[in-house]
């Protein structure tokens, strides 16, 4: 599989996962194959950061989550304040 489709895979997985994205889960969806995690998620943070998004992955409770950046908490707040 090449790496373009396993990253989309990957990004797919944090959106749908609604618990912390752990490399053992991934390697359930990947089997037989295995694809080390911690490199996929450096390799999308850094295409975030080159494309400017205001999300970004971080390492939460043994797994991974997207996550808004710092600078956006302020409009999520407002945001969730008048629902």
């Amino acid at each position: 599989m090449k790496n373009s489709e396993v990253k989309l895979i990957i990004e797919a997985l944090l959106f749908a996962s609604p618990d912390p994205l752990s490399q053992a889960k991934v390697n359930t969806v990947f089997n037989p194959e295995t694809y080390v995690l911690k490199d996929i998620i450096q390799a999308l943070n850094k295409q975030y950061l080159k494309e400017k998004h205001a999300f970004e992955i971080q390492q939460v409770a043994g797994g991974f989550q997207l996550v808004s950046k710092k600078e956006y908490e302020i409009f999520i707040r407002r945001m969730l304040s008048k629902s």
